[in-house]
Formats: structure tokens, C-alpha cells, sequence
């Protein structure tokens, strides 16, 4: 049977692939304990290669689930200083422009270009501070003191829904996302019933591995290398062993601590399946007896993109609030 992208609940899954001997979980046990390694060492290309290989081994046996983007839009933002104003859909979107300015990230290595985003959730104050503090992390960073922090967003439409790999199984922030929960909870029960004991035990450890070091705050530099291997190994694999692209991954957004979803998209998906529609100005203006708190406020009016432009009008800075609404 020929290699899937991934599992999938909605298609024919040959269960005889994921039946592991004792010696071969004893060896995925000892290729995490390798990858801890390296968090240890100093970042170089010799090392983040040999991290992507570890990765690319349990990447080639161990499945991961895939799920469907079945939302309506993705939301994303750009941090921005007073008196900016972007001007075109690639200021907001992913950097096709200035590739050479592209920083490591959590899933990105650096001149990489990728989308990152926050999928729509229920509690609206998380998912604005999801996806504000995952784009500007100074924003409740000990050094900042501005006292008025900008941010420019924009809410992409997804066009028809896509697969992306899932790295969302922690279970506080399952219990968050019902939606997510299920589909999870039906891929579990799937190989429950299918699988020996072993083997079942073998893929759940490395789904809440996983899961694990994608939700967790920044520990160190080595933290995003060793993030951004797997990603690496997750591409190389299913591209080089299937006919189609990765598209992205979904993950708990470590700076809420998994009260948001969020996603990483390639930049081939996100020309095929999104479209920029709703763009703003967001600030947060940071209380003047609490350098922790802020009040925030929509403060440009909301605009349509159109023609690959943001369209950003009737913008006020500085501390005074606006009125307008979102």
C-alpha cells in the first residue's frame, strides 16, 4: 500500500505499518533521549542536521494525524511602530519581500518565509493575545516600557479547507477545543482498536513528546532548532515518500499556554487556500499604574484588502481610545 500523507479518519489507514517490535519502541525511546541532547549544544548546521535525521527516523514509522482547517479565516499579526502604516498584503502576510530579515522561529529557520497565525477560538481575549504576543513576545517582556505597543492584523478567509498535520494533544488544551478534542479522541480510539498495546503506547508517547516541546514557551535558542528539525524531517519525509506538499501544522500557542491554536503554513498553501480580507490597527496601551496591564483598542478603521492593498484609513495614535468597531 502506498505511503499516506498522515492519518486520516477519512481514508483506508494499513494498520500492519505501525505494528513495532520490543526493539524498535526501546530505539524510539532512545532517539528522544538523543534529541534532548542538543538542547545542550551549541547551535551549528552539523548539529541541526543531525537533529533532522533523529527526527526523520520516528517521522518514517510513526504516523502523525492529520486535520482539516475547518474554520472560516486564520488570523494573523505583524507588530509595527507608531506613525507605520503597511501598505501592501505581503507587509502582513508572509515575507516575500525581505527574505534576508527572516529570524529563526519556532518552525522556521532563518531567510525561511512561513505563515504563522491563530486559528479562531471561542474566548475572544485569547485569541487577540495569542496572536498578538506569539508576533511580538516583548509585548509582556520584563525590558518593554513603550507606552503604546502597535500591532497591524489581518483576517485571512480560508478559500476551502485544507489538511494540515496536528501536534495539539496536551490535554488542557484539548479540554479548550472541543472541536479538536474529537477528532483527536477518534484517532486515539481508532488505533486503540486496531493496534497491539505496545505499538498504541509507542505513538501516543510520541504524539504528547511532541506536543510537548511545541507548546512550551522558549526555553532556549535550541529549543527552536530542535522545533524546526522536526518540521524539516515532517516535510522531507511525506514530500520525498508522497506526491503531495506539506501544508502546515497546527500547535497550542505556548504564550497563552494553549488557550489558542496556532498554525504554521507554507507559503505555496497559503496562496492556494487563503485570502487576506480584513486588515486593522490593534494597540495596547499599557496602564500607567501597572506596567503589566493594558487597555487595548481597535484604532483605524477597518478596512478591506483589495488588489494586494491594505486600504488602512483614520488611524489615532497614542494613548486616545477610538470608536471603532470590529
Amino acid at each position: 500500500m502506498a505511503i499516506k500523507m498522515g492519518l486520516n479518519l477519512d481514508k483506508e489507514i494499513d494498520f500492519s505499518k505501525f505494528n513495532y517490535s520490543s526493539k524498535q519502541i526501546l530505539e524510539f525511546g532512545h532517539a528522544a533521549t538523543e534529541i534532548e541532547r542538543y538542547f545542550l549544544l551549541p547551535i551549528t548546521e552539523e548539529h541541526f542536521n543531525d537533529v533532522v535525521n533523529i527526527w526523520y527516523q520516528l517521522i518514517s514509522v510513526l504516523p502523525l494525524p492529520m486535520i482539516s482547517t475547518d474554520v472560516n479565516f486564520i488570523l494573523r499579526s505583524r507588530p509595527s511602530k507608531e506613525f507605520e502604516v503597511f501598505s501592501d498584503e505581503a507587509d502582513i502576510s508572509y515575507n516575500s519581500k525581505c527574505p534576508d530579515r527572516i529570524g529563526p522561529g519556532r518552525f522556521n529557520r532563518p531567510t525561511e518565509a512561513v505563515f504563522y497565525g491563530t486559528l479562531p477560538s471561542d474566548k475572544q481575549e485569547k485569541f487577540i493575545a495569542a496572536v498578538s504576543i506569539e508576533s511580538f513576545k516583548e509585548l509582556i517582556s520584563d525590558g518593554n516600557r513603550n507606552d503604546v505597543l502597535y500591532y497591524h492584523f489581518c483576517k485571512f478567509l480560508v478559500k476551502r479547507p485544507f489538511s494540515v498535520m496536528n501536534l495539539c494533544f496536551e490535554p488542557r488544551v484539548l479540554n479548550l477545543h472541543p472541536g479538536l478534542n474529537g477528532i483527536v479522541m477518534a484517532h486515539i480510539q481508532n488505533l486503540k482498536n486496531n493496534l497491539p498495546q505496545e505499538s498504541f503506547k509507542a505513538i501516543i508517547r510520541f504524539w504528547y513528546y511532541i506536543s510537548k516541546l511545541a507548546s512550551e514557551r522558549k526555553l532556549c535558542d535550541q529549543h527552536y532548532m530542535i522545533n524546526t528539525a522536526l518540521f524539516c524531517a515532517i516535510r522531507h519525509y511525506y514530500e520525498t515518500s508522497t506526491t503531495d506538499l506539506v501544508n502546515g501544522i497546527i500547535y497550542p500557542s505556548p504564550m497563552v499556554y494553549g488557550d489558542a491554536v496556532n498554525i504554521v503554513i507554507m507559503p505555496h498553501a497559503v496562496d492556494q487556500y487563503l485570502q487576506a480580507d480584513d486588515c486593522f490597527i490593534f494597540k495596547y496601551i499599557r496602564a500607567e499604574d501597572n506596567a503589566k496591564s493594558f487597555e487595548t483598542n481597535i484604532c483605524s478603521k477597518p478596512s478591506k484588502v483589495s488588489g494586494g492593498k491594505l486600504n488602512i484609513s483614520d488611524i489615532i495614535w497614542g494613548r486616545q481610545l477610538a470608536d471603532f468597531v470590529y
